[in-house]
C-alpha cells in the first residue's frame, strides 16, 4: 500500500455577498471570551479520532505547521461533538484510532477571506486511492502513513475578519457569525470520502507524481451530463467535464433515496477546493456537504442524502428507528416518505424497514403497511409522546374535531398527512373520513414529564439564514 499527502490550499474569496474562501477539505473557527487552556499540545480520544490540538507556539507535526493560539475547553468539546455527529450513524469499526491535527493560525498570508486550509494523508492500491483516516475507519485497517497525522487542519484566527467571529457551543449562531460545530463536521466528511482526486492541470482523476494510482470511492460515483466516468485507469484527460454545472452521482442508494441523480458542484469555471468534492450548491443548499455555509446557519450533521452517499461509497451507516429524513424528529414528514416509498414499490431500503407485524420492531425483508402502522401507532412523536392513531393530521395526540376540520379543508384537494390522507395515497378523499371516524375519540397516553423538563420545553430558538459562506 502506497501513500501521499494531498495538499490543502485555502482559497481567496469569490466574488459575492461576504463570500469567504474555503479549500474543499476546510473550515474554521474563532475562540471566543472564555477562558484558555495552557500552551501545549492537548491530545483527546474522541471516539475513532485521536486529536491533537496544538497551542500556540506548538509545532511537532508533521505537517509543518505550528500553532499560534490555544484552544479552549468549549473549542475541544465542538470537536467532540462534530466526530459524534459522524460516529453514531457509521457502524464500521475501525482498525486504529485516526490521527487529527488541529491548529489556530493566521492565515492571511493566503487571502484576508480564507478561514482554513486542511489535508490528508492519501494511500492507494493501484486501483483505489483513500485518505488514509477514510481508510483506517471504513477498512478497518491498521496501515499507518509515515507521517505522525492522518489528516490536519488549521483555522483562521481572526474568522477572516467577520463582523460576527464563531459560534461555539450548541446553541443557535448569531446572523453575523458561523458556527463551528457545522464547520468542523463538513472538514471531517472530506477526510472521510467527500473527495475527488481530480487534477485541474491534467484535467484528469487519480494521477500522483506522473503515475495513474485510482480512484476515490467518490470518483467512482461521478458522471457528467454526456454520461462521461472518471476512468479506471486514466489516459482519457479532458474527457470528463468537471465544469458541467453539475455533474451527477450514480450511486444507486441515494439516488433512488433522492428521487433524481443527486446534482454534485461542479462551476463553470472550475473552482479549485470546492468543485467535484461537494454536492451541489444551488440544489442542496442546506446540506452539510455543500460548498458554502451561511452566517446564522447550524448545519451540525450530514441529511438523508448525504448518509445515502456514504453507503454508496462503502460505509456501513446505521440509523435511528423511523427518523427517515435524519432530522432527529419523528413526524409528519417521515410519515409522508414513508407513504411514498410503500405505494411506489421503491426497491428495498433498510431504513424503511422497521416492523416485522406491525406491533414490534424488527426488519422482515420488506416495507409494507405494517412498517406504517408502526411508525404511526409507536414512534411518531405527539404533544402527548410517541405514537398515535390514524387521523391525528396535527398530531397532538388525538383524534377530534380539529382533525375533521384539516379533512373538511383539504377534501378533494390535500396528498399529505397533515392535509388530511390517513390512508397515504395520493387523494383525500371519502376513504380518509372513513378513517377519522374509525379512531374518533382517541386519546394517546400522556406522560407526566419531569420538572426539568417542563422548563426545557421553552428553551428553543432559531435564526434566519443571511451571507453565504465558502466552506
Amino acid at each position: 500500500m502506497k501513500q501521499f499527502t494531498a495538499p490543502g490550499r485555502p482559497r481567496p474569496r469569490l466574488p459575492g455577498p461576504r463570500m469567504v474562501g474555503l479549500v474543499a477539505v476546510c473550515l474554521g473557527c474563532l475562540a471566543l471570551g472564555s477562558a484558555q487552556a495552557p500552551a501545549t499540545i492537548y491530545v483527546d480520544d474522541i471516539g475513532p479520532f485521536r486529536v491533537s490540538f496544538y497551542g500556540s507556539g506548538d509545532g511537532g507535526s508533521d505537517s509543518g505547521v505550528v500553532g499560534q493560539q490555544d484552544w479552549t475547553v468549549q473549542q475541544r468539546a465542538d470537536v467532540a461533538a462534530a466526530i459524534d455527529a459522524w460516529a453514531s450513524h457509521i457502524s464500521n469499526t475501525a482498525g486504529r484510532q485516526v490521527e487529527m491535527h488541529l491548529f489556530w493560525s493566521e492565515m492571511d498570508p493566503y487571502g484576508t477571506n480564507v478561514l482554513g486550509g486542511s489535508s490528508s494523508v492519501r494511500t492507494y492500491d493501484e486501483t483505489t486511492i483513500w485518505n488514509v483516516g477514510e481508510y483506517v475507519w471504513k477498512e478497518g485497517a491498521t496501515y499507518t502513513p509515515s507521517t505522525n497525522y492522518d489528516t490536519f487542519i488549521q483555522y483562521d484566527i481572526t474568522a477572516a475578519g467577520l463582523s460576527g467571529g464563531w459560534n461555539f457551543g450548541d446553541g443557535a449562531p448569531a446572523g453575523n457569525a458561523v458556527d463551528f460545530r457545522s464547520v468542523i463536521t463538513h472538514e471531517i466528511g472530506h477526510s472521510l470520502g467527500f473527495s475527488s482526486s481530480y487534477d485541474p492541470t491534467r484535467k484528469d482523476f487519480g494521477w500522483i507524481n506522473n503515475s495513474y494510482r485510482g480512484l476515490t470511492d467518490w470518483d467512482k460515483n461521478l458522471i457528467d451530463s454526456d454520461g462521461t466516468v472518471p476512468p479506471a485507469g486514466g489516459g482519457r484527460e479532458r474527457q470528463f467535464n468537471a465544469t458541467d454545472d453539475p455533474v451527477f452521482w450514480t450511486g444507486t442508494i441515494a439516488n433512488s433515496f433522492y428521487g433524481q441523480p443527486v446534482p454534485i458542484y461542479a462551476p463553470d469555471p472550475y473552482e479549485e477546493g470546492s468543485s467535484l468534492s461537494h454536492v451541489d450548491e444551488a440544489a442542496l443548499y442546506s446540506a452539510l456537504m455543500s460548498p458554502f455555509i451561511s452566517a446564522g446557519q447550524a448545519v451540525r450533521k450530514p441529511k438523508a442524502v448525504e448518509w445515502k452517499m456514504m453507503e454508496d461509497m462503502g460505509w456501513d451507516i446505521v440509523y435511528a428507528l423511523g427518523d427517515l429524513d435524519e432530522n432527529d424528529t419523528i413526524n409528519v414528514h417521515d410519515i409522508d416518505l414513508m407513504a411514498l416509498f410503500v405505494r411506489s414499490g421503491s426497491p428495498y431500503d433498510p431504513l424503511y424497514d422497521i416492523s416485522s407485524d406491525g406491533t414490534s420492531g424488527g426488519a422482515d425483508g420488506l416495507v409494507d403497511s405494517y412498517d406504517m402502522d408502526y411508525l404511526v401507532r409507536y414512534l411518531v412523536t405527539t404533544s402527548l409522546g410517541a405514537g398515535t392513531e390514524y387521523g391525528d393530521f396535527n398530531l397532538d395526540g388525538k383524534v377530534d374535531t380539529i382533525d375533521l376540520t384539516i379533512l373538511g379543508t383539504y377534501f378533494g384537494i390535500g396528498t399529505t398527512w397533515s392535509q388530511g390522507n390517513a390512508n397515504c395515497d395520493t387523494t383525500v378523499d371519502t376513504v380518509d373520513l372513513t378513517i377519522l371516524g374509525t379512531y374518533f375519540g382517541f386519546v394517546a397516553a400522556s406522560p407526566i414529564p419531569e420538572p426539568v423538563t417542563l422548563v426545557l420545553l421553552g428553551c428553543g430558538a432559531c435564526l434566519p439564514l443571511f451571507h453565504k459562506k465558502r466552506r
